[in-house]
């Protein structure tokens, strides 16, 4: 990561840190103190994530050994309950230096942020550092190549042949094959070997074949802009971006391009509301069934595509399979679902009418017009949430639970413990309320029974009062306790 992309990402978490602070330092510490990296977002390019591409973007590299991981620091004004890894110092023995390294030992520093790279002690890693402009301290971000060492030897093979002075590629590719095993398997790729690419610009083309990972690389070419084609065979289509890529070759540094071709089928078509009209911006749902049409869960847990302006939609990397086109495929929809009773293409309720769609490899499936019913007609559910003395549960929790899917939403009642909810007619749901304290450093809870509420035109005022201790847990999550061994 280039020291200009670090300072951004940086000053980022910095500012959010100084707009949260206080009282609601709990939720930074969520965001940008975890314990690992996983909230991090990265967004790399193809090259840049290469040893050649890395390489040139940092200014500190070594291979080395985790020596020490300091402490943490408690926050100001928390009396040693919070603490953070801003400042939290990593010590490195350095067993190889390639790249702004003096001396056997090395330190990095940490912002405290989800971003830094969460090193473990006596791991060995290549790392690749930025130091910061102001402090002058070193700071390995997540988003980095920074690996442990036994995945890096294309990165130790690469600093190394920059130390001898041996040639560097300057542009770096490949072209791989998306694919599914089965339709209720996650896509993979394969990589495609002996495919030809093509180079066009300055002088003749040149011409490569990807290897047996699917690789390709072009070495030594004048600074410049260039175009870049795999020819692919023809049964396969692009599945991202274009057929071909430009880039801009300079500094010695390598550029990359990637080409991501599939088989793999689509299905498509258009939705219209119960009046003909275009039913705009309506999540809908691809539902994979066996011969029995009896539904099989996918591997993403679901399959989802939205309508644009016009109604229209588009699944892809489709398997060959059986499938439904839903909207509301679970039913009693919720707060972000479309406001539609279940619906199946071509336009029915029930899902043995509904039209299965069988698709092979390859193939491009177009629907006709999927009708809806018109809108579910919305209801509300109010009341108070009142504490066992009688007064209002200020700003308490409402759990609403829907009873024919395993699902449930939370609002937030006022300081008055009154609460207003939006649900659908004739639909049966479960209310309770929530009031969560902290007690001696440990978060504790009192909540109401469950009320059960049908939705009409006239749904009675509710009044729950907190009585009983814990945390309410849904009843379809209870169910689901009960069936682990």
């Amino acid at each position: 990561m280039s020291a200009e992309l670090y300072e951004r990402v940086r000053l980022k978490c910095r500012r959010w840190r100084r707009h949260l602070a206080g009282t609601l330092f709990v939720v930074v510490t969520a965001l940008c103190f975890p314990a690992d990296a996983r909230g991090c977002v990265c967004a790399m390019t193809y090259g840049q994530a290469q040893p050649c591409g890395a390489y040139w973007n940092a200014g500190v590299i070594f291979a080395g050994v985790v020596s020490e991981i300091g402490p943490m620091t408690p926050v100001e004004g928390s009396n040693g309950k919070l603490f953070t890894m801003n400042g939290r110092v990593t010590r490195f023995t350095v067993e190889e230096a390639f790249r702004g390294v003096s001396g056997q030992t090395i330190e990095t520093v940490e912002e405290g942020t989800s971003c830094d790279f969460n090193f473990k002690p006596g791991e060995r890693y290549f790392v690749y550092g930025s130091r910061n402009q102001q402090d002058g301290k070193l700071y390995v971000h997540s988003c980095s190549a920074t690996k442990t060492l036994d995945r890096a030897s294309a990165d130790v093979a690469y600093a190394r042949g920059v130390a001898r002075g041996e040639r560097t590629p300057s542009i770096i590719g490949y072209v791989v094959r998306e694919t599914r095993v089965n339709a209720s398997a996650y896509r993979s790729r394969l990589p495609l070997a002996g495919i030809k690419v093509v180079v066009e610009g300055a002088g003749r083309p040149i011409e490569v074949r990807t290897d047996g990972e699917g690789l390709f690389r072009v070495f030594e070419l004048p600074a410049g802009a260039y175009r870049v084609r795999a020819l692919t065979p023809p049964e396969l289509r692009l599945l991202y971006g274009k057929d071909s890529v430009e880039v801009q070759v300079a500094d010695g540094r390598c550029r990359g391009a990637e080409f991501i071709v599939t088989s793999l089928s689509t299905i498509s078509g258009q939705v219209l509301d119960a009046e003909g009209g275009a039913a705009a911006r309506t999540r809908v749902n691809l539902v994979l069934v066996n011969e029995n049409n009896q539904e099989i869960p996918p591997a993403e847990g679901s399959v989802e595509s939205y309508t644009d302006a016009d109604g229209h939609y588009k699944f892809d990397w489709i398997a060959p399979g059986r499938y439904l086109v839903a909207v509301n495929a679970r039913n009693q929809p919720g707060r972000s679902d479309p406001p539609f009773p279940r619906s199946y293409y071509p336009g029915v309720r029930d899902a043995a009418r509904a039209t299965v769609i069988s698709v092979a490899d390859g193939e491009h499936y177009v629907n006709h017009e999927f009708r809806l019913p018109p809108p579910l007609r919305e209801r509300t559910i109010e009341g108070v949430v009142l504490l066992p003395d009688g007064r209002p549960a200020a700003h308490a929790l409402i759990s609403l639970e829907f009873t024919e899917r395993e699902w449930s939403e939370t609002e937030g009642a006022d300081a008055q413990g009154r609460f207003r909810l939006k649900v659908y007619d004739g639909f049966k749901y479960l209310v309770a309320g929530e009031v969560r304290k902290e007690v001696r450093g440990v978060w504790r809870g009192t909540h109401s029974p469950p009320v059960e509420v049908v939705a009409g035109a006239a749904t009675e005022p509710l009044k729950l009062v907190v009585s009983q201790p814990g945390f309410y847990v849904p009843r379809y999550v209870q169910r689901k306790r009960m069936k682990q061994p």
